[in-house]
């Protein structure tokens, strides 16, 4: 008599998902194919365990799960899915390509594929066929936020920034009752500076969702933004600093393009960084300012790096993970009860060890901790990520030497090789030179840099607005 083995349980699958979202790899995987044993014709595990596989950085064997996935279900399209993600990482960018097209095939509304297979075509340089797939996949969900981003930089690399506004109207005409599209089109009238038209555009969203929020936000911004126009705000008039010592400062400041292409770390919403993909080997990242998000450090922990994280203003961090290890206190450049320095932390945390990531987000005591740190602490660091606030304070000549030294400590021993704009509030203007007041930086630290370049394009194809109800804005030329 054949004995049937047992389906596993929502229970059980849930138990591997738990595992896999709080940083446990290695005890997901090792569930999972626990459950594989017992349910080896069961694709949905295959699946898990392509994903499980995939975050540890073992992608060849992520392969072998999806496809074993697919020899059970042929036509199972989050795993045809995740396969082209997976080819795709491995550089096999025509292989991606097919699968995210047979994904289509089956399910032709599949809009996470649709944007995939753009994204995989503007790496093949094929960029009128990508912005025919994210115009596809905005037609199907018109609030995909990332697939907007990434349709806007496969028009500005075929030099039509203004196509946008065309791709926008044509869904419309398919569909003029979709209030997401009627905003996203305001958001490219905004872009390249039709504001009264970008209103209009809103107005017509509200019209159709009256309760619709961020249009609502982006009414308001852009109203503020018309409001505020005329001649540039000159800040600090007769304590400005000297337009040249400021130029001077940006011009080392303007990020290159390395022998490690960028990565999204921590999502598609704030608490995400662009780091270089030279992760492998790292011991551990610092990361102070934890408050509600720990987005990056939880990305970072599946590929199982331990994280030290620190703020005095919670009492722990916002979620369990067994590689997290949490201090209440402030970053500072002093110790005691509430504060710590960077150099106090590594030397009790890590003493002995190398090549860390600092991502830091600390509200404008960057600049102190950063000061005092000795170079031998610094140098560390493989990659710092440091959301720099009130940069404005450049124009301020009583501010400018204390955020120019902390600059130039830094880039010592390191490169800048991204720069990233919050679009928390509009840039100041002073003679002409344009300054976002919050601007998030990555570097890379030189030995680890062989061929550099510059690096030309803004936004970056990952870059994401750090509030998705605000209008974003790209990093001004002037900066890179």
């Amino acid at each position: 008599m054949e004995i049937k083995s047992q389906l596993p349980t929502e229970d059980q699958i849930n138990s591997v998902i738990s595992l896999y979202s709080s940083g446990q790899i290695e005890g997901a995987i090792n569930a999972v194919e626990i459950l594989i044993q017992d349910n080896p014709c069961e694709a949905k595990l295959q699946n898990i365990s392509g994903i499980c596989y995939a975050a540890v950085g073992n992608l060849d064997k992520a392969v072998l799960c999806y496809m074993e996935a697919l020899k059970i279900e042929p036509n199972y399209v989050e795993a045809l899915n995740n396969l082209g993600i997976t080819f795709h990482n491995l550089g096999q960018l025509d292989e991606a390509v097919k699968k995210y097209k047979q994904v289509i095939t089956i399910k032709p509304d599949y809009a996470e594929a649709l944007n995939n297979l753009g994204i995989t075509l503007m790496d093949l340089d094929h960029l009128e066929e990508a912005v025919k797939s994210f115009e596809k996949a905005l037609a199907i969900k018109p609030n995909y936020s990332t697939a907007f981003n990434n349709l806007n930089i496969a028009l500005k690399e075929l030099g039509q920034p203004d196509s946008a506004i065309k791709s926008y109207n044509r869904i419309i005409d398919i569909n003029p009752n979709i209030a997401e599209a009627h905003n996203n089109l305001g958001n490219a009238l905004s872009n390249i500076g039709h504001l009264e038209d970008a209103i209009k555009s809103y107005d017509k969203a509200l019209a159709i969702n009256p309760d619709f929020s961020q249009a609502h936000n982006n009414r308001g911004f852009t109203r503020q933004e018309i409001d505020q126009q005329g001649p540039p705000l000159n800040k600090w008039i007769g304590e400005s600093t000297e337009k040249q010592k400021i130029e001077e400062l940006i011009k080392l400041v303007r990020p290159i393009k390395t022998n490690h292409n960028l990565i999204r770390v921590g999502g598609d919403t704030d608490g995400g960084y662009l780091i270089p993909n030279d992760i492998e080997n790292i011991s551990a990242c610092f990361s102070p300012g934890v408050s509600d998000n720990a987005n990056f450090e939880n990305d970072l922990t599946k590929k199982g790096i331990k994280c030290f994280l620190a703020d005095y203003s919670v009492e722990k961090p916002p979620n369990i993970n067994a590689l997290f290890d949490f201090e209440k206190k402030y970053l500072s450049d002093i110790n005691n009860e509430m504060n710590m320095t960077l150099e106090n932390w590594v030397k009790l945390k890590a003493p002995n060890q190398y090549d860390f990531i600092l991502q830091m987000d600390i509200e404008g005591s960057e600049y102190p901790v950063i000061t005092s740190v000795s170079d031998e602490i610094l140098d560390k660091f493989r990659i710092l990520v440091i959301e720099f606030h009130g940069l404005d304070s450049l124009f301020d000549r009583r501010k400018f030497n204390s955020i120019e030294l902390c600059f130039k400590k830094i880039l010592k021993n390191f490169e800048v090789v991204h720069i990233h704009p919050n679009n928390c509030c509009k840039p100041s203007i002073c003679n002409g030179i344009i300054i976002p007041p919050y601007m998030e930086f990555t570097f890379l630290r030189k030995d680890r840099i062989t061929t550099k370049s510059n690096s030309i394009i803004f936004p970056h194809k990952f870059d994401r607005p750090n509030i998705a109800s605000f209008n974003d804005f790209s990093l001004p030329k002037c900066w890179f």
